[in-house]
């Protein structure tokens, strides 16, 4: 019978891996586990109220895993509000994901507004209770101002591009501009106007998708576009 050698070395990789697969996993767990708590305790004790140690005890973690794994709690809400818009952690701008990529490129104008109008909704119901949430931070936290800043230029900058595509489709009303047709449609899809609706008014996120799509073909195209 054939003898088989196997040195200490042949197994260690082995190992190694297993143990270092182990605590990405772990790691990956525990950071989820961070966002989750961070994610329901945000909007209901605001930034002020949020404390790091409230959220590493919501998380079942010492305080600062918390901060070795977000650095600090302003950046762990930026975090959330990435993920509430994006619906993941890849760094790449909602812009240029698959499904806004696809409304940008539709030709008809008025099914252009309607499929933005039903995507713009469904991602402000996840993120506007967080930028309400660094809106009100950035009033009394002095560091938290240019981040908020930050988030206004950023997504009027999108809303320039929507813009941009539905003017290439086709005439706006007269008298409104690429640029005046963006500010309506960053107004108008802004945090405070979804929450006003949704939770003052206590209408759905299908009803405010629908009442968006009007008014922005109302506003932004000529009357023949109107029903």
């Amino acid at each position: 019978m054939a003898t088989i050698i196997v040195s200490m070395s042949d197994v260690k990789p082995s190992r190694r891996r297993y143990r270092s697969e182990h605590r990405t996993r772990q790691a990956a767990s525990t950071r989820s586990a961070i966002l989750d708590a961070a994610r329901g305790l945000f909007p209901e004790r605001g930034y002020a109220g949020t404390t790091v140690a409230a959220i590493a005890a919501a998380a079942g973690v010492a305080a600062i895993t918390v901060y070795s794994t977000f650095g600090s709690k302003r950046a762990l809400l930026q975090q959330l509000i990435h993920i509430a818009i994006t619906g993941d952690e890849d760094p790449a701008p909602i812009i240029q994901r698959d499904e806004p990529r696809a409304v940008m490129a539709l030709t008809d104008q008025p099914a252009q507004i309607g499929a933005f109008a039903e995507g713009i909704a469904a991602i402000m119901e996840r993120v506007a209770p967080l930028l309400a949430v660094l809106a009100d931070a950035s009033r009394t936290e002095p560091d938290m101002v240019g981040q908020y800043n930050d988030m206004l230029r950023a997504r009027r900058r999108s809303m320039q591009e929507v813009a941009v595509a539905i003017a290439r489709n086709g005439p706006l009303r007269e008298g409104v501009s690429v640029d005046s047709a963006a500010d309506t449609i960053w107004a108008l899809t802004s945090a405070e106007m979804m929450l006003l609706f949704t939770q003052r008014l206590d209408w759905s996120r299908q009803q405010y998708a629908a009442w968006l799509a009007r008014s922005l073909t109302a506003l932004l195209l000529p009357p023949r576009h109107r029903t």
